[in-house]
């Protein structure tokens, strides 16, 4: 037999039959604890087991186990032990006061369930050693602590490994997302031979496209990816003529549901949504049409017998409203469909040598010529002040040859209205007759030009360094010699007449006005705008308030009559019950009812205004100064007036964020806003200068698309080709691009 003391001390002696009336003293010689009665009780059990067998009634309790680790000498395995009332079985002398409720498979010896939790159905290591020794099989005990143990780290493991695979694939998840999935890519692109001059798309529903590229019209699906059909147009004269202000222009398309129209000059012809096939023609006699949301409308009729017409473009239906004129307009005037006077605009020109023998003698651009300098390679721009010296010298020397030049028509940059002037302005429900008739003529000269410097760039040693200077101090003084140092503000006197033109209703409002007027229809008003002043009317045509503006309002920048454009609508907007007037250099809300002023925001150079889901609004602006309208003609070859995107809370007029991200918004629709900057180049199809010369100035084409967040303007992704597009179409998550020789749907993944 094999004892072991609580202190680790060992002790081995052979177990014999005289030992059970001579008992053994065993006092533990490392920590000097009596040992003895607990071994005398272990040789009881040894003798009495050797004399019975296995299967016997278990013997009494023992006393109280003294802290020793027992191993016997191996005997035959036995089958697991009957159940026995417990009662009987006596107190583990390991774990007392625990009583034992199985034997040892290997020597017989009590155990509890603790040591069984242990050892399993073996009392100790020893005996398990003993019997993997020998190949005796030891049933497992699913109540063992090193197996629950083992049970629970491998399903410990398994979990850690499920994690561990499951961080690992959201991490490549994540990793594709950032650097491919959240970025667009192409997801279908068509090639073509021949290179586009014009071409429009439009999103129709279960991811279908319609566009119309030259004169051909098409319908595919790009999820399938395939062409549906497609149509080659007339020619008809007037298809494509040009861009008619303020209308649809030469062809324009419409996709409205499963209603595919397209719009020229002279008809609208509606095509079927499965074939393709002309199934609708309109003729226009008389003039353009206009478009009002879902409706085209347009002039119908004679002088005498004007009338509106309406087409659905969801159901193609048509319905007339007669026009009431006045006696006066009915037969003398001129009239039409628009929403702003005839304006003359004056003709800027770039470097006099990117463009020889054009627009000579032209004013300077002076935003054109910055983007010209700042695209130069830097040894051009040192040799700017010689080149721009010879052009000088040119000049003058054609002058003298040529005589005098003739001073500029007064009023040449100037908005110019017609003495008498007439048109229709289309509303929801009839239409407004807006007649403009001159009172007073009013032009003021004003210099649009800083006073020339005392001491010039050109006196004394010029380095390489003062290019810039030099190139500035001679451009604005051949700026002054071609007449470009002044700009003519029209501050004439008008007569302004408002009248609704439909059924009898014949109230009017007739009133002077100082600066060329222009009428922008809203959604519950209609806004008259005349230099400085603002007036708004009701729909019945009732005057409401007046209120004065910091600046004119650019009318000329924005579409007439439903004022709206790629960058956004404007300079009239309203929203929630708010009206937005965009001026040249102030953003201004008003309450639509009253007139009160809700805030005003200083800005120069609004170019649109978009709300996005939240009601909240984005401005699409510059970072110019309020110099650059006082000295809009004043040239700095290193001006870089930038786009600027700000984010405002139309409530209280609160800047939420702005940024400068290259380009100006042009679709938002919930958490997708599209900045888009883009340039046609300088190169025609061979690769050949479009300027007829190689200049060194020519820049290559190109398409720059970023989203922003809504949260706080940061960029969110950059798409770029080095091409420019005819046209762009958003759908929130895709883009349908139309370029000279390929149609291409680009889309990303959002989360």
């Amino acid at each position: 037999m094999k004892v072991q003391c609580s202190c680790g001390a060992k002790y081995a002696f052979d177990v014999t039959p005289e030992m059970a009336q001579q008992p053994l003293q065993l006092i533990c010689q490392n920590c000097g604890t009596d040992i003895s009665s607990f071994v005398n009780e272990l040789i009881r059990q040894e003798l009495a087991g050797a004399a019975a067998p296995v299967a016997d009634t278990p013997p009494a309790a023992t006393p109280s186990a003294s802290p020793l680790h027992l191993a016997t000498a191996a005997r035959p395995a036995a089958a697991p032990t009957a159940a026995v009332a417990t009662e009987d079985w006596p107190v583990c002398l390991k774990h007392p006061p625990q009583r034992t409720t199985n034997k040892c498979h290997m020597c017989g010896k009590p155990i509890c369930p603790e040591c069984m939790a242990m050892f399993g159905y073996v009392c100790s290591p020893l005996c398990r050693a003993k019997a993997e020794a020998g190949g005796i099989a030891i049933p497992a005990y699913a109540g063992q602590r090193a197996k629950a143990e083992a049970r629970e780290w491998a399903k410990i493991s398994w979990i850690a490994a499920g994690v561990g695979l499951v961080l690992l694939g959201l991490l490549g998840w994540y990793g594709w997302y950032a650097f491919v999935g959240s970025k667009p890519h192409p997801v279908y692109s068509v090639r073509f031979q021949d290179r586009a001059r014009f071409g429009e798309s439009a999103v129709g529903a279960d991811h279908q496209m319609i566009f119309l590229r030259n004169s051909t019209l098409a319908r595919h699906d790009w999820q399938q990816k395939k062409e549906i059909w497609s149509r080659e147009l007339s020619t008809a004269k007037g298809a494509d003529a040009g861009y008619f202000p303020g209308s649809l222009g030469s062809r324009q398309l419409r996709v409205v549901g499963r209603n595919v129209w397209v719009v020229t000059p002279e008809q609208l012809t509606r095509y079927d949504w499965d074939t393709g096939a002309p199934k609708q023609e309109i003729p226009l006699t008389n003039g353009p049409a206009i478009l009002q949301a879902d409706e085209v409308q347009f002039l119908t009729g004679t002088a005498g017998t004007l009338a509106i017409g309406h087409i659905s473009l969801a159901t193609g239906e048509t319905r007339t409203e007669p026009v009431a004129l006045a006696e006066k307009n009915s037969a003398a005037l001129r009239v039409s469909l628009a929403g702003t006077p005839g304006r003359g605009l004056e003709t800027l020109a770039g470097l006099p040598e990117v463009h020889p023998g054009k627009n000579p003698g032209a004013p300077f651009d002076p935003a054109t010529i910055a983007a010209q300098v700042q695209s130069m390679s830097l040894p051009a721009r040192i040799a700017l002040p010689a080149t721009l010296a010879n052009a000088w010298e040119e000049e003058r020397l054609n002058a003298e040859m040529d005589g005098p030049r003739p001073a500029p028509p007064a009023g040449l940059a100037a908005p110019r209205v017609p003495p008498e002037d007439c048109s229709l302005i289309p509303l929801k429900d009839g239409c407004l007759e807006f007649s403009v008739q001159l009172v007073e003529r009013n032009m003021v000269t004003r210099s649009a030009l800083k006073a020339a410097p005392k001491k010039s760039a050109l006196n004394g040693s010029v380095r390489a360094s003062d290019s810039a200077a030099v190139a500035n101090d001679l451009l604005n003084e051949m700026q002054r010699n071609r007449g470009g140092g002044t700009v003519t503000e029209d501050l004439s006197r008008y007569r302004v007449t408002l009248r609704r033109a439909s059924g009898n209703d014949s109230a009017a409002w007739t009133d002077d006005v100082i600066g060329p007027p222009g009428v922008i229809p809203l959604e519950s008003v209609n806004i008259l705008v005349a230099g400085t002043n603002v007036y708004v009317f009701d729909e019945s045509g009732k005057k409401l308030w007046q209120q004065s503006l910091t600046f004119p309002v650019p009318l000329g920048s924005y579409a007439t009559g439903f004022a709206s454009h790629s960058e956004g609508a404007g300079p009239c907007v309203e929203h929630n019950g708010v009206i937005f007037i965009a001026d040249q250099g102030m953003l201004t809300a008003f309450e639509r009812a009253t007139g009160q002023v809700r805030w005003r925001l200083p800005s120069v150079g609004i170019t649109g205004l978009f709300f996005d889901d939240a009601g909240m609004l984005y401005v699409n602006t510059t970072e110019a100064s309020l110099d650059e309208l006082r000295y809009s003609r004043q040239i700095d070859v290193t001006r870089k007036i930038k786009p600027v995107v700000t984010k405002i809370d139309p409530r209280n007029g609160k800047t939420l964020w702005s940024v400068k991200p290259g380009g100006f918004i042009q679709y938002v629709s919930g958490p997708y806003i599209y900045v888009v900057a883009a340039y046609g180049g300088d190169f025609d199809e061979n690769g050949d200068s479009t300027y007829g010369v190689d200049t060194g100035l020519e820049r290559a084409a190109y398409l720059r698309i970023k989203r922003l967040s809504p949260k706080n303007g940061s960029e969110l992704w950059t798409a770029f080709q080095q091409r420019c597009p005819l046209d762009i179409q958003f759908n929130q998550k895709s883009m349908q691009l139309i370029f000279a020789k390929e149609v291409q749907v680009l889309r990303f993944l959002s989360l």
